[in-house]
């Protein structure tokens, strides 16, 4: 089995969150002996996603019969990956899925969320494909 973690740096938001998140995914596997690539040009069994514009890259690996995986809702605070647009009105802040991001979430085999309360709200957007719940930790015997 080889796991695919696609890494395109386009400009500086691309190094924060979902850097973050790909270097850890990565540090994991190489902890549990499992193979990954960084390009779609080796053959891989899954592929990881990350941010909304890795649409295309779901696409693809759909017509290749891989896997589809996507960490939905842990780098919303990076742009160029969220898949809420907040909405801010009268002291109210209204989140609802994107359009990229409900789109790319149709697509998975399975959704990855830090919490229950983030499961909730792609639920109520009306995201019926498998959804597990991950809770952020720290690896110890990485240090």
């Amino acid at each position: 089995m080889k796991i695919l973690i696609p890494y395109q740096h386009i400009n500086e938001t691309d190094i924060t969150e979902c850097a973050r998140l790909r270097k850890s995914l990565k540090g994991a596997l190489e902890l549990m002996g499992v193979e990954y690539c960084v390009s779609n040009v080796e053959n891989f069994d899954i592929i990881h996603l990350f941010s909304v514009d890795d649409y295309p890259k779901a696409v693809d690996a759909k017509s290749r019969g891989a896997y589809i995986v996507v960490s939905s809702l842990m780098a919303e605070s990076n742009p160029t990956s969220a898949f809420l647009d907040f909405k801010y009105k009268d002291g109210v802040i209204n989140n609802t899925l994107s359009t990229k991001g409900a789109k790319l979430l149709r697509l998975a085999d399975l959704i990855l969320v830090p919490s229950e309360s983030a499961k909730e709200i792609l639920i109520n957007e009306g995201i019926e494909n498998r959804i597990e719940v991950l809770n952020p930790g720290i690896n110890l015997s990485r240090f």
